[in-house]
């Protein structure tokens, strides 16, 4: 539940709620709202109109689109845009850039991804892999649990972790 994990982290987190509807995001901004932590709080939707009340409350925001158009982002109050790295187009990426609004990608876990990224003026990513893309952990070249199973940063610079084959087999592309 928010409240829960507000009034544990309070200002020591920075909170990034996804609001599925208009009842979820009066829920979302009246929490954040009782604890003060506006500058702390990004709400995010697939839906504009459901950004509307956390817009009226003076929240930043960010609509998950590829396709709205920078504009109409702004005349909404929205100024961030969330885009899938696989859906998104770099004129799309380099049209909202050039309104102000600030492009977060996702998901991205792998450094060079978040180094193309960044490179093209993005702001910043959602990932599965924090640590490693912050560097604050070393790439790994073997797994340290014995497993048998890839972690992060194990195949270096692949554009994809592999595919199913025929017979339902899974199999690693290399370029």
């Amino acid at each position: 539940m928010l409240e829960d994990i507000v009034s544990t982290f309070g200002k020591s987190a920075i909170y990034c709620s996804e609001s599925k509807d208009k009842k979820s995001v009066r829920k979302i901004v009246d929490t954040l709202e009782r604890y003060d932590l506006r500058e702390y709080a990004l709400v995010q939707s697939v839906d504009m109109n459901v950004l509307q009340y956390a817009v009226s409350k003076d929240y930043q925001v960010l609509l998950l689109t590829s396709s709205v158009p920078p504009e109409t982002l702004l005349d909404n109050g929205i100024g961030y845009v969330g885009v899938s790295k696989t859906a998104v187009t770099d004129e799309y990426i380099q049209s909202c850039i050039a309104y102000g609004i600030k492009v977060i990608l996702f998901t991205v876990n792998h450094r060079y991804e978040r180094d193309i990224f960044l490179a093209k003026g993005g702001s910043g990513f959602f990932t599965d892999e924090p640590f490693y893309l912050s560097e604050a952990v070393d790439q790994l070249s073997k797994d340290p649990f014995n497993n048998q199973v890839f972690y992060h940063g194990m195949v270096k610079s692949l554009t994809n972790r592999g595919d199913f084959t025929g017979g339902n087999r899974w199999g690693y592309i290399y370029y």
